[in-house]
């Protein structure tokens, strides 16, 4: 008799715990989120995000985004958004946002937030100081000027680089010997068709030799853009990201056939860029201009680029943009940030 009371004494409190914590509701807290640090700051805008963390006891959030202002501690009662540059899946993980707008020479504060059924959780805050309104032309150490463009958050050269020295005042070697394009390994400037008379029109090209070299072919203050950076200015003109590639490449030639070969009937130049046809031989088809970085397809032999075509809407990159480092590109140099 006491065995079985025993037994049925057992079982009561286990039932009774049992229900117990099945009934209990699982607490719901807010997100837990962190900002990231901003970058890609210019006179008018910047590039910041944030890392939206998963927990096991924690409610997925509804919504994540960035808020930005003049104060301290912004919140979503401030200005945000919650469109994320190039979003990769949902929910938890890393995300980025483009802040727009904003004013030059102004010190600011963005953090990221994350919201769900509970309430809206908040990533620190960090500052970042606009850079000041850009100039409408800047001049080369060979005394050529070129004008400036705003394109999105970003001020880009409206012409083809033409100079014949680095910012130390070193010369760029000429390539003259023909036959001796794929077999180059150190810097060198070309003509376009191998005629000087082109320059004033299209610039000078260069091989990735020369446009990352030490000595710096841009004036201060200027850079040869990043794979990345074009990945911005594709995304600035509005394109979009079609069977992955950038459908902005309408966008950023020179419309007509004045001087694209027919048909180039889909470009309009809307955003001002006037990307030119430029190459060693035949100057009126394709154009292709020099990134910075190594495409990273583990042979260190290609370099990034941006790739235009006469019978094409698209950008390409990557891949499909990238060029032998000995190749003559174009070189359309961008402003640098704040951070």
């Amino acid at each position: 008799m006491k065995t079985t009371k025993f037994i049925f004494l057992v079982l009561f409190v286990g039932v009774f715990f049992s229900l117990n914590t099945g009934c209990k509701k699982k607490e719901i807290t807010p997100p837990d989120i962190t900002t990231n640090a901003v970058r890609f700051v210019s006179h008018n805008g910047a590039f910041c995000g944030g890392n939206l963390i998963a927990h096991d006891n924690i409610e997925n959030a509804t919504s994540k985004g960035l808020c930005w202002g003049t104060s301290v501690d912004p919140t979503i009662s401030d200005n945000h958004s919650e469109d994320v540059y190039r979003p990769v899946g949902s929910g938890v993980g890393p995300f980025d946002i483009i802040i727009n707008n904003l004013l030059p020479s102004t010190t600011y504060y963005a953090r990221s937030y994350g919201t769900n059924s509970d309430g809206t959780a908040y990533g620190s805050s960090v500052s970042f100081t606009t850079l000041a309104a850009p100039p409408s032309t800047i001049t080369d150490i060979d005394g050529n000027t070129y004008t400036t463009i705003v394109i999105g958050n970003q001020v880009w050269l409206q012409t083809n680089l033409n100079v014949l020295r680095y910012s130390n005042g070193d010369s760029i070697s000429l390539w003259t010997v023909e036959n001796t394009l794929n077999t180059l390994t150190t810097e060198k400037y070309f003509n376009v068709a191998n005629d000087v008379n082109n320059a004033a029109t299209y610039g000078r090209l260069y091989n990735y030799y020369a446009a990352t070299d030490s000595r710096k072919i841009a004036p201060a203050g200027w850079h040869v853009p990043t794979e990345v950076e074009f990945d911005l200015l594709a995304s600035f003109v509005g394109g979009g990201y079609v069977n992955g590639f950038y459908v902005a490449g309408s966008k950023l030639k020179e419309a007509g056939i004045v001087h694209w070969a027919a048909p180039n009937s889909l470009s309009d130049n809307s955003s001002g860029f006037t990307a030119l046809p430029a190459d060693t031989y035949i100057q009126n088809n394709s154009a292709s201009f020099w990134a910075s970085t190594v495409h990273d397809d583990g042979t260190n032999q290609n370099g990034n680029a941006l790739g235009l075509s006469t019978v094409s809407e698209q950008a390409y990159m990557g891949t499909t943009g990238k060029g032998p480092k000995f190749t003559p590109k174009s070189i359309r140099l961008v402003r640098d940030y704040a951070q």
